[in-house]
Order: structure tokens, then C-alpha cells, then sequence
């Protein structure tokens, strides 16, 4: 399981995209770990009241640079129920 929350904008819009995500990792003996991930999104929309429920899937990778820290790169689509489909690009730090 992993949680994540992010800031979207474009187009005069902005959002908060808040997500929960189940975590399929794949083994290797190496410092990468890669991921597919798949879950729920809830956006917060901050330019208009109310928001968005949402179904995401993606996947990426952590590069274990120590045995307690990573980077983490990943790509997920995120599609709303009554709107287009967009896609994130997330970096960011992991810790265990």
C-alpha cells in the first residue's frame, strides 16, 4: 500500500490529487525496485467547489541509494468519472 497527495494545474485550473494505491513489486538483486501500482484518487479541486473521484494505474521504480532512502520515479492515469483522462509524472524520496 502506498499514499501520496500532489498539485496539479493547467489550463486555469488547479486540483489536489489525493491518492491510495495498491503495490505489486518485483524482485531483483540489484538497487532498483520496480512497480505497478493501481488504486483510488480523490481530487480536490481548488478553483471551483466540490471534487472528483477517480481510478488510477501506473507503475515506476525506486532506486535504493541507501538501505533506509530512495528516489522514486513513477507515471500513473488518472481517470476521473465524468471528465478526460490526464496523466502525472511523480519524483520524490522514499524512506522505510
Amino acid at each position: 500500500m502506498s499514499g501520496d497527495a500532489g498539485l496539479v494545474m493547467g489550463g486555469g485550473d488547479a486540483l489536489i490529487p489525493m491518492a491510495v494505491n495498491a503495490t505489486a513489486h518485483v524482485p531483483t538483486r540489484n538497487n532498483f525496485d520496480p512497480f505497478a501500482a493501481a488504486g483510488y484518487t480523490r481530487e480536490a479541486f481548488l478553483t471551483e467547489i466540490g471534487g472528483a473521484n477517480a481510478l488510477d494505474l501506473g507503475g515506476g521504480f525506486n532506486y535504493w541509494f541507501r538501505d533506509d532512502r530512495a528516489w522514486t520515479v513513477s507515471l500513473r492515469v488518472v481517470r476521473p468519472r465524468f471528465s478526460s483522462q490526464y496523466w502525472l509524472v511523480g519524483l520524490g524520496m522514499k524512506f522505510r
